[in-house]
């Protein structure tokens, strides 16, 4: 399947896919690009294999906030109508960008990490 890239005039059309494709959908699946990654590479933040899920979440959240996202990847997943149980892929890519000034009127602040 294409992927549908939801940029500028082509958001209201991609978006609209995306609803359609949500409505009888098996499983979604979701990407995040932020512009970095680890805003403190300390160790005692980094994720280690035996971290329980709830902890490797806390690492990350609080190692990727103040990034912002750039880029917000979704796959829909269906199943086959007929009887072969494949199951089809339908990915969308939304482009995000930060508003210039945020609710109180003043510029926001981005971070940018080079080497993520």
């Amino acid at each position: 399947n294409r992927k549908e890239q939801a940029k500028g005039k082509g958001f209201p059309h991609a978006f609209a896919s995306l609803r359609a494709c949500l409505k009888d959908c098996e499983f979604v699946a979701f990407d995040l690009e932020f512009s970095g990654l680890d805003k403190d590479p300390n160790v005692r933040t980094r994720n280690h294999p035996l971290d329980p899920p709830y902890e490797r979440y806390r690492k990350l959240r609080d190692s990727t906030s103040g990034f912002i996202t750039l880029q917000l990847g979704v796959c829909v997943f269906k199943k086959k109508l007929d009887d072969s149980g494949r199951i089809d892929g339908f990915p969308f890519s939304f482009h995000c960008f930060p508003a210039r000034k945020n609710r109180s009127g003043q510029d926001g602040i981005a971070m940018f990490q080079f080497s993520s």
